[in-house]
Order: structure tokens, then C-alpha cells, then sequence
């Protein structure tokens, strides 16, 4: 008879287990739907809350469109007056940086021009 107390008890037990197996299950699915489902915010009426625009269009109707053909200038930017004094400024380098820039340039292929060292400079 202990057996049968014990295999009763073991039954109990099972049951018991497989329902809160079931309510957590059923706590699970109800938070993954509330963390990741569908949220809405609706309340009945909500949807017709912001057709201010489409009441206001209705009630004015659209006038027939016109088509206005035009050319446009671009604008242009005035010339600098004649008499207006002008200075030329000459900025030379100095050899040592002429050399290193004619050595860089012989080296890299994809520079054709090649710098000239016989022109002179008033930095030595």
C-alpha cells in the first residue's frame, strides 16, 4: 500500500509540476508579447484625431493650376573696378625644400612635372 500512497503522491506531484510548467509558460508568452509584440496606443477615436488637413482640404477646392513659362538669368558677379591698385607677391621656397620636392617627384610615377632647381631663391 505504500507503493500505491507513494505512486499517488508521484501522480500528485506531476500534476502539480505540468500546471505551473503551464502558468510560467503562459507568464512567458505574455511578456515576450508585451516586450516585443504589437504595442498600440489606439483608443477609439484616436484615428480621426488629426484629419484637420483632409476636413480643411475638403472644404476647399483646389483652383485649376496655371503654367507660367519663364527663362531666368543666373546672377553675375561684377568685374573688379579698373583703377582699383593691384600687387603681384612672388613667395619662392627655399632650395633645400625645391630639391627635396624635384627628388619626390622623380620617385612617385604618377607625377609627371618635374621641378626645375635652376631657377634662384633668396633663401639658401
Amino acid at each position: 500500500m505504500s507503493e500505491r500512497l507513494s505512486s499517488a503522491q508521484k501522480d500528485s506531484e506531476i500534476k502539480n509540476l505540468e500546471e505551473k510548467y503551464q502558468f510560467l509558460l503562459e507568464q512567458f508568452r505574455l511578456a515576450q508579447q508585451k516586450q516585443f509584440g504589437k504595442s498600440s496606443e489606439a483608443h477609439p477615436g484616436q484615428g480621426e484625431l488629426f484629419n484637420e488637413a483632409e476636413a480643411i482640404q475638403e472644404a476647399i477646392k483646389a483652383p485649376e493650376k496655371e503654367t507660367i513659362a519663364y527663362t531666368r538669368n543666373k546672377p553675375k558677379r561684377k568685374p573688379l573696378p579698373k583703377d582699383l591698385p593691384r600687387e603681384v607677391r612672388v613667395i619662392d621656397i627655399r632650395m633645400k625644400t625645391k630639391s627635396v620636392i624635384a627628388v619626390a617627384m622623380i620617385y612617385i610615377p604618377w607625377v609627371k612635372r618635374k621641378v626645375s632647381s635652376s631657377s634662384s631663391s633668396p633663401h639658401k
